[in-house]
């Protein structure tokens, strides 16, 4: 969240209009979510295809 704060005080976030408000505020909850459920995915055996590591 803290992230969050830094943009907004970034992007004058007073400034804004409701509806640019809530756009901003959907976007990152929608990528945050996204992100999280992705980094849930993450397992050993993945990055180490990825990245061809071998033991």
């Amino acid at each position: 969240m803290r992230t969050l704060h830094r943009m907004m005080a970034t992007l004058n976030w007073n400034a804004w209009s409701l509806t640019n408000k809530t756009t901003l505020l959907f976007t990152f909850a929608y990528t945050m979510h996204r992100l999280w459920n992705w980094n849930n995915t993450l397992t050993p055996g993945y990055l180490q295809d990825l990245f061809r590591i071998t033991d």
